[in-house]
Formats: C-alpha cells, sequence, structure tokens
C-alpha cells in the first residue's frame, strides 16, 4: 500500500506488473474504474476497467475477454473482495477457470497484510498463460 491508504494500488503490485509487462494493450484489468485510476496514475500503462465505474458494468462477456486474451491484450486480472458485483460473475469464474493465481507472495514483499482495494482481504491477481 501506498500511504497507507486502502484505496490506493500498491508498489509492490505496480512494480511486478510492470517487470511481468511484455506489451500487451492493458498493463492489468480491475473491475472498477477506480481501481485502474490508481494504477494509470501511478505508470504510464493503459488499465481496463471490466465493470466500468462501479465495478458492476456488463460491459464484457467472457466471449469477448477470452479474445483478448488470445490477441495477447491484456494478461493479468485484479480480482478484489467486492470485485465485479453480480453483473459481472461470468467474467470473475472465467478469469478464476482460465487463468492461474499468481501467489501473494510473487507480488508483495510487504508485512503489511491488509490489501489495497480488497475490503474483505479478497484481492487477488490472476495470470492467463495461454
Amino acid at each position: 500500500m501506498i500511504n497507507g491508504g486502502r484505496n490506493e494500488a500498491s508498489e509492490q503490485l505496480i512494480q511486478y506488473l510492470k517487470k511481468n509487462y511484455n506489451g500487451e494493450t492493458y498493463l492489468v484489468a480491475t473491475f472498477r474504474a477506480t481501481e485502474a485510476a490508481q494504477f494509470m496514475l501511478k505508470t504510464d500503462k493503459v488499465v481496463m476497467a471490466v465493470g466500468g465505474f462501479s465495478g458492476k458494468d456488463p460491459s464484457l462477456t467472457t466471449e469477448k475477454l477470452e479474445k483478448l486474451v488470445k490477441n495477447g491484450e491484456v494478461k493479468y486480472f485484479l480480482v478484489s473482495g467486492f470485485g465485479g458485483g453480480q453483473s459481472n460473475n461470468e467474467i470473475v469464474e472465467w478469469i478464476q477457470t482460465h487463468c492461474k493465481e499468481v501467489t501473494q507472495a510473487e507480488w508483495n514483499q510487504s508485512t503489511d497484510t491488509q490489501q489495497p482495494f480488497a475490503r474483505d482481504g479478497a484481492e487477488k491477481l490472476y495470470k492467463y498463460e495461454g
């Protein structure tokens, strides 16, 4: 976490994503625009807000998501405790089924166990590996 705020992207996560960035269109996909904005403000990369402002917009189908990952446009997904809301459950399920969870030890070297976006401590990073 940066400045101890839970609504800010952690520096460790940003560094992990930047280190593993290979020219994809999106550095990471989040569910809420407020989450995406934190990454965009701290990097020079584009971040996808899958669920729009509130995280509940059904703006993306699983078919479209599959096409994006197979085209190499996005490979990382940050799913927080309040994730996609009911309207995006299929997207969350697709991510959990088709992507591998990146263990927190790989991207969070901090001793602070609170996660920046997860209100209930359920923030997870997933990677699509094809």
